[in-house]
């Protein structure tokens, strides 16, 4: 993509012969024309007008000017996400990012980030976890969020001898800490954390 169109303003202009506005003419129509066919079909095309995505830039959040809301990009992260910005203040609109059903991570209105994941059985007596995608912590951070943990026992370990805990003090905003501090054989630790993302 181009980094600069040329456009001549007050073209054609009356006074002139129209041939010596040509030259500058020719440029705003070949201007016209590419920057279109960044985001639409393009002129001589079927379907020509109609977007073929947005492309934003990223930047700070450019403030709502006389509108209500705007969107724009910005990189959050380390990685470049559209978010909108309305007088409540800016809501990053991240999706699922990831094909794999047993990590991923979704956002809803208000910037709250909720992130699952499934961690394998382990007979350490500490699991680290790691989230997908960092929290953004506006607060203390071991209040800022809930994580939730649940084992799955194998079935050739029955009892009520439930084994999982939350370390105290290991939620961060990156991850947390499993205990393995039962008697059971997990299979796998199932886990939910919901949590400010901007």
């Amino acid at each position: 993509m181009p980094n600069n169109f040329t456009y001549n303003n007050g073209v054609p202009d009356g006074p002139d012969n129209p041939s010596d506005d040509q030259p500058d003419m020719k440029i705003n129509t070949q201007s016209i024309d590419s920057i279109i066919a960044i985001d639409h079909i393009g002129f001589n095309t079927n379907g020509s007008g109609i977007h073929k995505q947005v492309t934003l830039l990223n930047q700070g959040a450019p403030g709502l000017g006389d509108g209500n809301g705007v969107m724009y990009a910005n990189i959050v992260n380390g990685n470049s996400w559209p978010i909108w910005q309305n007088a409540l203040g800016s809501t990053v609109m991240v999706s699922s990012a990831t094909n794999n059903s047993s990590l991923g991570y979704v956002s809803l209105p208000g910037g709250i980030l909720i992130q699952w994941g499934k961690q394998a059985g382990s007979s350490a007596n500490t699991i680290p976890v790691s989230f997908p995608l960092q929290f953004t912590l506006a607060s203390v951070p071991t209040n800022a969020y809930s994580v939730q943990v649940i084992p799955e026992r194998a079935a050739s370990s029955p009892g009520n001898d439930f084994s999982t805990v939350l370390v105290t003090g290991s939620v961060t905003s990156s991850g947390f800490t499993i205990g393995n501090v039962g008697s059971h054989t997990i299979v796998n630790w199932y886990w939910i954390a919901i949590g400010p993302l901007s």
